[in-house]
């Protein structure tokens, strides 16, 4: 199975790292390198966060990026994705649940849940 994480955060990363055994993993912390990532990969699941870091200085950042900016993308470039699992793991509900719509409204499977590793299809809200 072929991941791709997107989070802020590097604990989370390496929490996911640890329980996502046997998985290919792909990082991204920011909205930029998610959409690099998915222009060169096929995924069988996708986790993305919404609040991304928004201090440009942290990440290099041009622009205040959130995990909107890689739903809108996902839903321009939908074709092909729709055998892909979209997790959204935001803490943040009216972000995720922008971004789940954005999602859904491009035909692809998309829930809000943690990302808890051994759950296949994580409960939504």
């Amino acid at each position: 199975m072929r991941v791709l994480f997107l989070d802020d955060d590097d604990r989370r990363h390496k929490e996911f790292k640890r329980a996502a055994v046997g998985a290919v993993i792909d990082r991204a912390f920011c909205a930029r390198e998610a959409i690099l990532l998915l222009q060169g990969n096929d995924y069988d699941r996708v986790y993305l966060d919404h609040d991304l870091d928004d201090d440009p200085a942290a990440r290099e950042m041009d622009d205040y990026e959130s995990g909107q900016v890689v739903a809108d993308w996902l839903a321009e470039n939908a074709a092909g994705r729709q055998g892909c699992l979209f997790v959204i793991h935001s803490r943040c509900k009216p972000g995720a649940d922008a971004m789940q719509g954005t999602l859904r409204s491009a035909g692809l499977r998309v829930i809000i849940g943690e990302w808890n590793w051994r759950v296949d299809e994580p409960g939504s809200r």
